[in-house]
């Protein structure tokens, strides 16, 4: 089981920090392949079926290709948020610089919302194809009903 393991470690999600959501979701995001097998090898190795069915669960969303876009997308979002956070917090921080740090985070977006965005999906279909899972996005539909007037 070792063998499939991760360099990196998954990680609790804290509150208060971005380092830690960065950390909670880079293991996922690099690592998601390995996770999937190593939670694979320990389903056929649980007696408990509380156990079993939580794994079965865990790596139902690591086969799904709109969870692991996400965490694409969210872990390069936080790298971003998380480098503007910490320049915003330094002690000699002046507001004309805390004004161009906000205004580069909004051209960040609008670029990410532009550009990034269809290539962190390809990075994810890249992902997913490598666990043999097809990179598919469920289709939502919202079924309208109304009442019927007699």
């Amino acid at each position: 089981m070792l063998d499939n393991g991760p360099r990196l470690t998954v990680k609790s999600l804290s509150n208060t920090r971005w380092e830690s959501r960065i950390q909670s979701v880079k293991t996922i995001r690099f690592q998601g392949p390995q996770i999937r097998l190593a939670l694979l090898e320990l389903q056929k190795f649980c007696d408990d079926v509380k156990s079993r069915s939580e794994t079965k669960s865990l790596v139902n969303s690591l086969e799904n290709f709109e969870f692991l876009r996400g965490m694409v997308i969210w872990y390069d979002n936080l790298i971003f948020i998380n480098m503007v956070s910490k320049k915003l917090q330094s002690k000699s921080m002046c507001i004309d610089t805390t004004i161009k740090q906000l205004e580069n985070v909004l051209l960040y977006f609008e670029k990410y919302r532009d550009e990034d965005f269809t290539s962190n999906t390809d990075i994810a279909k890249s992902v997913v194809i490598d666990m043999n899972v097809e990179p598919i996005l469920p289709r939502k539909c919202r079924v309208i009903r109304r009442k019927k007037i007699i």
